[in-house]
């Protein structure tokens, strides 16, 4: 069997690679309101090529329904209600949403990262892959977002619906090292990434070592809104994607994909329908206050995020549905 998880992994990088190099050209070329225009349509692309993921959730739930339609049916009513209710109170807010929201992203986000670099020789190993993991993907980009006080870079819309001169837009975390504040919670992240990094390389997990060095360059390169969404969209969603793929295959319940584009494809069409409802939820909310799409965008992506990494734990990494070992 053709494991699918290493196409993922290389392509992934590629499009974070692009993100950040894209965004850094930006900043410069059109650093007005033009630019953030064009920040934002990045983040409601990658939020938009992300969201398919979590619908593949519905496979999962397929097999775990073990041919029975009643049950089936009852896991994806139960999946929608969860995730309604969460999109509810994430578009709440309050202190004590957003520590929840980090803590559940956190875990879910570290899970898929050590899952998809495979096992790691030795507990050193295993530590340092640990640390990485939460601070690329959640502690770094969640510290930028909140100096720029927008957490998770929602609100990005709050600043292009601000009258000329007074709107500033989202900073990334290598401008924030000029200021107090982010030299108290950007400057530290930033350097344990680098030493967590380095001791990665330093021990030959070299490919784990690239991938930090790689999510760290994005948190410091790119607004904190498309940081994420690049992230979420090219990196976490196509990994994952990836990650169900050759788990179902392995279990016979998908057959054997001859590449990561027709996986995707396969699994896009086998599960259309609840992205579609997704995608149209989503898009209820932000035609309801288009000034702040991105927000209403995030609002869906963390609130589906609950159901999601619940589904994850039980069907792949809770009931052993691994794929195969991948080099």
């Amino acid at each position: 069997m053709t494991a699918l998880l290493p196409s993922a992994r290389r392509t992934s990088r590629t499009i974070v690679a692009v993100a950040t190099v894209a965004s850094a050209v930006l900043s410069r070329i059109a650093p007005g309101s033009a630019g953030r225009r064009a920040q934002q349509a990045m983040v409601l692309a990658s939020l938009a090529l992300g969201m398919p993921h979590g619908a593949a959730d519905t496979e999962l739930l397929r097999a775990a329904a073990a041919g029975s339609r009643p049950r089936h049916a009852a896991l994806i009513i139960g999946y929608a209600a969860l995730a309604a209710g969460s999109t509810r109170v994430v578009r709440g807010g309050g202190p004590w949403v957003e520590r929840a929201v980090l803590i559940a992203t956190a875990a879910h986000f570290g899970e898929g990262e050590l899952a998809c670099w495979g096992s790691p020789a030795g507990p050193a190993r295993t530590a340092l892959r640990a640390v990485g993991a939460a601070t690329a993907t959640l502690a770094l980009p969640a510290a930028v977002g909140a100096v720029n006080r927008v957490p998770f870079g929602v609100g990005v819309n709050g600043a292009l619906a601000e009258p000329p001169g007074r709107a500033t837009g989202e900073r990334p975390g290598a401008a924030l090292l000029r200021t107090a504040d982010g030299q108290r919670s950007v400057l530290p992240l930033a350097a344990l990434a680098g030493v967590t990094a380095a001791g990665l390389a330093a021990r030959g997990d070299r490919e784990a070592a690239g991938d930090v060095a790689l999510l760290t360059a994005l948190a410091l390169i790119a607004p904190p809104s498309t940081a994420f969404a690049a992230y979420f969209g090219g990196w976490h969603a196509l990994r994952h994607t990836a990650r169900v793929v050759d788990a179902l295959v392995a279990e016979g319940q998908l057959p054997e994909q001859a590449s990561l584009p027709g996986a995707v494809v396969e699994l896009g069409r086998r599960s259309a329908w609840a992205a579609a409802v997704g995608l149209i939820a989503a898009a209820v909310l932000i035609a309801r206050d288009p000034r702040h799409a991105s927000d209403a965008a995030f609002a869906a992506v963390l609130g589906l995020t609950v159901p999601h990494m619940t589904t994850v734990a039980l069907e792949l990494s809770g009931r052993g549905r691994q794929p195969a070992k991948v080099p």
